[in-house]
């Protein structure tokens, strides 16, 4: 019975890691390209950065740049704020209302 129970056990274990790692690779290719020029991120999607192809923060810097950051960064703290503040509130009046 314990037997069967490890078994079972090690192999959702071993489920959630592959899952895990097959989640987590695209991610982390994204995060490698971030540091190439555009041309190489086409031609060479799954090569390290070499000197050649490294632009360093440049991509970064041209995207916080060309878009609004601080802008949209603030609005969507504002509204992460007021919706937090809203469900807390909805969620602790409905448990007030339901002990009453």
């Amino acid at each position: 019975m314990k037997n069967s129970k490890r078994i079972k056990d090690n192999a959702i274990f071993f489920l959630l890691s592959v899952l895990s790692i097959l989640f987590l690779v695209p991610i982390i290719i994204v995060f490698i390209n971030s540091f190439k020029s555009r041309i190489y991120i086409s031609s060479e999607p799954l090569k390290l950065p070499t000197s050649e192809t490294f632009v360093g923060l440049e991509n970064y810097i041209n995207g916080i740049a060309s878009s609004d950051f601080i802008g949209i960064f603030s609005l969507t703290f504002y509204y992460r704020c007021k919706c937090g503040a809203y469900c807390s509130f909805c969620f602790y009046g409905g448990l007030v209302y339901c002990q009453s």
